[in-house]
C-alpha cells in the first residue's frame, strides 16, 4: 500500500511541483511574494548588522578617551594663522575673522568669535557647542561669473546658535579651507533655500546669524548707512533753517 502511494501519488507530485512553480515564476505569479521575502531578509540583516556595530562601537568607545583638539584660526583675507586659545598671537588682534575650532574625535565644531576683545573676555568657550542646531538650509548656492557652486561641504560645522556666517570675509576663508578649488570674486551672490522652501538671496554686504528658529539675514553696514542717512537729513534741515532765518 505504501509503495503504491509513493509510486502513484507522491512521486508525480514531486515531479510536477518544480514545473508548476517554474511556470508560475515565469508568468510573474509569485513576484510580489518573493520580493517581499527579499525585502524582509535585507531589512533584518541591516537591523542586526547595525545592532552589532553599535554594540562594538560602545565597547570600543568606553575604553578610549575622546581626542580633543582646540585652537583659533585668524584670517585677514589673505593670511591664515593658527593660534593657541591660551596664547593668542599679538599681530592677529586686528584680523577681521577669528574662529574657535574644537575637534572631538575628528569631528569639527566651529564658532566665530567677535573681534571685539571686550565681548570675548568673559566668553565661556565650553558652552558654545552644547546644543547643535538642525540644518537651517536645504541648499546654499554661490553664484559668480555665471558659475554656480553648491556649498554642501563644511557648513554643518557651524550650526550653533548665534554663529555669524556667509559674509564676504567668511566666504573667502571657507572656500579655501574646505578645498572648493575656487576663489571668491568681487561680484557674487548667495542663494539660500530654507527648510520651508523659501528663497533668500545675499549680496556681498549681507550675512546670516543662525538661531534656534533657523537664521536671520542681516546687512553688514546697515547701522552705518542709517546713521549717514540721518546725518544727511539733519544737515539738510539745518541748512534750510539757517537760510530761512537769514531771510
Amino acid at each position: 500500500m505504501l509503495t503504491y502511494i509513493i509510486k502513484y501519488l507522491i512521486r508525480p507530485l514531486l515531479i510536477a511541483a518544480p514545473f508548476y512553480i517554474g511556470y508560475n515564476l515565469y508568468n510573474g505569479e509569485y513576484n510580489d511574494f518573493l520580493f517581499g521575502l527579499m525585502l524582509k531578509k535585507v531589512k533584518y540583516e541591516l537591523y542586526f548588522t547595525r545592532k552589532i556595530e553599535n554594540l562594538l562601537k560602545e565597547d570600543s568607545d568606553s575604553d578610549i578617551e575622546d581626542e580633543i583638539d582646540e585652537y583659533i584660526i585668524n584670517y585677514n583675507g589673505e593670511i591664515m594663522l593658527h593660534s593657541s586659545i591660551d596664547e593668542p598671537i599679538d599681530k592677529c588682534s586686528e584680523y577681521p575673522l577669528k574662529l574657535y575650532i574644537k575637534t572631538i574625535n575628528e569631528v569639527k565644531n566651529i564658532y566665530r568669535l567677535n573681534t571685539d576683545d571686550n565681548c570675548n573676555k568673559d566668553l565661556e568657550l565650553s558652552k558654545m557647542f552644547e546644543n547643535k542646531l538642525d540644518s537651517p538650509f536645504l541648499q546654499v548656492e554661490l553664484n559668480q561669473g555665471g558659475e554656480k557652486t553648491l556649498l554642501d561641504n563644511g557648513l554643518s560645522d557651524f550650526y550653533f546658535n548665534g554663529n555669524k556666517i556667509l559674509d564676504e570675509i567668511f566666504l573667502k576663508w571657507f572656500l579655501d579651507y574646505y578645498n572648493y578649488g575656487i576663489d571668491l570674486e568681487y561680484e557674487y551672490s548667495i542663494k539660500i533655500m530654507d527648510n520651508n522652501i523659501n528663497f533668500v538671496e545675499l549680496s556681498k554686504n549681507d550675512y546670516v546669524i543662525l538661531n534656534n528658529d533657523g537664521f536671520v539675514k542681516n546687512e553688514e553696514n546697515e547701522n552705518e548707512e542709517n546713521e549717514n542717512e540721518e546725518n544727511e537729513e539733519n544737515g539738510e534741515n539745518k541748512d534750510k533753517f539757517e537760510y530761512e532765518k537769514d531771510i
